[in-house]
């Protein structure tokens, strides 16, 4: 199983290097990179996967890759969080249902960082800017096959299962 989960986030990576987002600037063509960080759960992981260009390049950047609603570098063009080995892609909180009222919809919340404990996943989400509305926290329970019953939770909530 372990083999299985290192070939499947290898290929992850290999798949979205070749496939990176690109432009060009003064005849030089700047690419995007991929980064994973894992967090262990036990039964399962959660993958973050955050891809950007080179912060050198945060004034250059083509409106085709800003994140509308994220106000956080340009530089950032993709971070998210899957659930291994489902390969379960976790909601921002904008678009869960139950929570979209409890967002601004002008934000765009990308995922960071995540805890877990048992089947309980927290994600902390961030839309740039410092400010009361720029962070979120979601908890998930996780079934194996799927997330249910999303919550709202605290900073603290998501510090106290991160340990």
């Amino acid at each position: 199983m372990k083999t299985k989960y290192v070939i499947a986030v290898l290929s992850l990576v290999v798949q979205t290097s070749a496939y990176s987002a690109k432009f060009t600037i003064k005849g030089e063509v700047v690419a995007s990179s991929t980064s994973v960080k894992t967090i262990n759960c036990g039964t399962y992981k959660v993958d973050l996967i955050h891809e950007n260009f080179p912060f050198k390049y945060e004034n250059y950047i083509p409106n085709e890759f800003m994140i509308e609603g994220f106000y956080g570098s340009p530089t950032t063009i993709a971070k998210q969080a899957i659930v291994q080995p489902a390969g379960i892609v976790v909601p921002n909180p904008n678009d869960v249902v139950e929570l979209k009222s409890l967002y601004p919809e002008d934000r765009t919340y990308l995922a960071g960082s995540a805890a877990c404990s048992g089947t309980l996943i927290i994600v902390s989400y961030w839309s740039g800017g410092n400010c009361s509305q720029c962070e979120a926290f979601v908890s998930f329970e996780y079934s194996g096959s799927k997330l249910s019953n999303p919550k709202k939770v605290t900073y603290s909530e998501f510090k106290s299962v991160s340990k």
